[in-house]
């Protein structure tokens, strides 16, 4: 019987892998603000970010917007170990929180 239930819980890890792995996280720049997919496709209004940078763990690069009340949002798209084009990416989305992307 321990057999099964081994195998059960690694079959529903699997499944929650799956779904995870999965899910579109794509990052969404508007005038108003940075759209989350893969979260409910939340707004993050560029009024309500107090800092845009970048985090290195493992050698990879991640966005990380910081939130007014000291909250840190990592974003999973860009990543630089995913896209080479990580510093455009995360170039355009610095100037968009400063206001000063070309949004024609």
């Amino acid at each position: 019987m321990g057999e099964i239930w081994g195998v059960l819980e690694g079959l529903g890890a699997m499944c929650l892998a799956v779904l995870i792995f999965t899910q579109s996280f794509d990052v969404t720049l508007t005038p108003q603000g940075v759209i989350v997919q893969g979260v409910g496709g939340r707004l993050m209004e560029w009024s309500d970010i107090t800092d845009v940078s970048v985090e290195k763990a493992f050698g990879n690069r991640k966005v990380v917007l910081t939130r007014i009340a000291g909250k840190r949002v990592r974003l999973r798209a860009p990543q630089s170990y995913l896209d080479r084009h990580f510093d455009e990416k995360f170039q355009a989305i610095y100037a968009c929180w400063l206001g000063q992307y070309p949004w024609q």
